[in-house]
This record gives structure tokens, sequence and C-alpha cells, in this order.
């Protein structure tokens, strides 16, 4: 599982799209926003006051934090409820990669809890060294890995190749000095149970509103140059975790599963033709079936 991929993008009616970052539905964080002028586009970051994890965002709180958007299609990363519990505000939803806890095999659940407790103990130690203005101590890298900060250990690592030497260095000041992003990424991992719990438990259908879900054969890789060897259990791993997400498919009677064999788990960054054909593709079908229910 990669870290720190909160995302979720919003598309409405006037085509503008905006970027929020939420934690968990039960007691959600929001970090950042943007927009654009059109899907294909993204320019500007937007901030958003961080929620702490005991307050709840609530339907009115999201209007109003939001700008008052109307029907939403989500495009969602990694993990979250988001859509499933403000059903009446989506109109579709577009998955890259994301994380099937709630639909794996339960061996496959229990060692992403059992891997979520070290996150969460590494987040805390690295948070109370900020707080006591201590320098930030080196990680445990994997073989083969170049030695990171606590600082580094977010989104798929930073520095980012993708993104401008202004944004990475603003990011490492934020990662280097403000306890509420380690606050915030913490309260995100320690509810991901309860996420799980409740969709097991809530399962919904979406009726006909569009989903993609975008699968990429590598989940958990960060960087394709960087891939682990292909052994029968990262083959078996790979497999379980496509057949699991091939499941949200029963959400809808207008769902496709879409591959992007050729990119790491951060479609966004590899494929993004793909991810933006899945978000025209479903924010049109949206609109196909909002005339056909005003038309009756």
């Amino acid at each position: 599982m990669a870290h720190g991929r909160f995302a979720s993008d919003f598309l409405r009616d006037d085509k503008r799209v905006s970027c929020a970052s939420f934690s968990t539905a039960k007691q959600r964080s929001c970090g950042h926003a943007l927009h654009a002028t059109r899907p294909a586009r993204l320019r500007e970051w937007i901030p958003v006051k961080p929620l702490l994890p005991w307050e709840r965002l609530t339907q009115r709180d999201f209007r109003f934090r939001m700008g008052g958007l109307g029907t939403l299609v989500v495009k969602g990363a990694a993990r979250g409820t988001f859509a499933d519990l403000y059903m009446s505000e989506v109109a579709g939803l577009v998955l890259l990669d994301a994380d099937p806890n709630d639909v794996e095999p339960k061996e496959m659940q229990e060692e992403a809890h059992r891997g979520n407790v070290a996150i969460i103990s590494q987040l805390r130690d690295c948070r109370n060294m900020i707080a006591q203005h201590k320098p930030l101590p080196a990680l445990t890298s994997r073989p083969g890995q170049a030695q990171r900060t606590c600082a580094q250990q977010f989104f798929r690592g930073l520095p980012e190749a993708e993104w401008s030497q202004e944004l990475n260095a603003r990011l490492l000041e934020i990662a280097q000095t403000k306890v509420a992003m380690y606050d915030a990424y913490a309260s995100e991992m320690e509810q991901m149970p309860w996420d799980e719990a409740y969709l097991q438990q809530h399962r919904r259908s979406f009726g006909a509103r569009p989903i993609r879900v975008v699968t990429s054969g590598n989940h958990g890789v960060g960087h394709l140059e960087r891939k682990p060897a292909d052994t029968p259990e990262r083959i078996k791993y790979q497999q379980e975790t496509t057949l699991a997400q091939a499941r949200w498919l029963t959400l809808s009677s207008n769902a496709k599963q879409i591959f992007a064999r050729n990119s790491s788990e951060y479609i966004q960054f590899d494929d993004p033709a793909t991810v933006i054909n899945a978000i025209r593709e479903v924010y049109s079908q949206s609109n196909q079936l909002n005339a056909q229910v005003a038309a009756n």
C-alpha cells in the first residue's frame, strides 16, 4: 500500500474540477484542493483548513467547504467511504487502483492491518520529534531503496519528480515542521478498520451510476523502475488485488474495469490519458443518466 494517497477529485456540471483530501468517512481530515478550467488541465492549488480527527465532516460542511458544488463525479485513490455515505451527492465513480481492503481475502486484510499498525507507530514517532523540534530520524528502508527521513514518506516519496521544485520545497517544509500532517495521516490509518467494517455491513447499490475501476496490476508499486521481482508471492498478491477490485463492479449496472498495465499504482502520473478518458466517460454518462431521470 502506498502511503499518503488521500486525494479525491470532483467534477461538476460547469467542468471545473476540485480535488480534496479526506481521512475516514467517520472522522475525516481535509488536506488540500485544486481546481482547473477543464479536467485535462489542472492548474492551481487551493489550501483548505485541515479538520481535526474529532471533527466530523457532515454533508452540510462538505458543501460549504467545497463552495456549494452540485452533484459530483468522485475520483478516488486508495481509500475512503465518502461516496457510500454521500450517495445522493455522487453522480459516478472513478477508482484509481484503490485499496480493496473491504472486499479482499481475510488474510490480506489482516496483513494490511498489521502493516498499518507499524505505519501509525512510525507516524507518531515522527510527529513527536517535530513537536519537540528535534532532527527527523531516518526511516527503515527496503532493499534497494534510498534512505529517507520522516518528511519524505508522503505520497510516493518526496521530492516527487512530477511536481515543480517550488511545490516539492513547500511540501517538504510542511512535512518537516507541521504536526498536523502527521496527525491527519495517523487518524486516517487508525480509522481504516472502521471504514472497512462499515462498507462490509452497509453494502449499497449505486444503481445505474457509472463506475470505472482502473487497475494497474502493480498495486503497492510507487515507481515502475523500482518494481520488485515477479516472485510467486507477488504475482498472487497482484492477482488477488485485481480480483478484489473487480468485486466493485457489482455495485452498479454500469460498471467497468479498465487496465493500465504499464503503470505503477499512481496511474494519474504514469498513464494520465487513461484517467482523463475514464473521468470524461463517467461525466458524460452521468449527464445522460440525469437527463433521462429528469425526462421521466
